[in-house]
């Protein structure tokens, strides 16, 4: 039986497959919603390392949950969702002056997309995987 904790996994999981699959397809003229002008704007470029820590740590803490349940699942959520945490952790003290950053690296929106759409589906894979069988 599914708990709130777990609707509320599987949502923003969708979100953030849609909010990443968009910019894909409008690269590829599929779509065009105008999501890859918001990807460009400052504000969100600004604020983009931190949401990625912040769904990292998400992502991290929803996996735990499913090693409990014995789902091997759970490992590959976890280091994703770990990776995922340490990327948003660099880019955030590097844009505080703090740290080494990526060393120079220069996250494209298009790569921001990716992470979005891999995080996406782990996390609606994870409401269905932290369920006890």
């Amino acid at each position: 039986m599914f708990r709130g904790r777990d609707y509320i996994s599987g949502v923003i999981g969708l979100v953030l497959f849609i909010f990443g699959l968009v910019p894909i397809l409008e690269s590829f003229n599929v779509l065009n919603f105008g999501i890859t002008g918001i990807l460009a704007s400052t504000w969100f470029a600004a604020a983009i390392p931190f949401v990625l820590a912040i769904l990292g740590l998400y992502l991290a803490i929803e996996s735990v949950e499913e090693l409990f349940n014995s789902n091997s699942i759970g490992w590959i959520s976890f280091i994703i969702g770990a990776i995922v945490l340490v990327v948003g952790l660099l880019l955030s003290l590097k844009a505080f002056g703090i740290g080494p950053g990526l060393f120079g690296l220069v996250i494209s929106p298009i790569i921001y997309s990716i992470i979005f759409l891999i995080e996406g589906a782990f996390l609606m894979i994870a409401m269905f995987m932290m369920e006890a069988f």
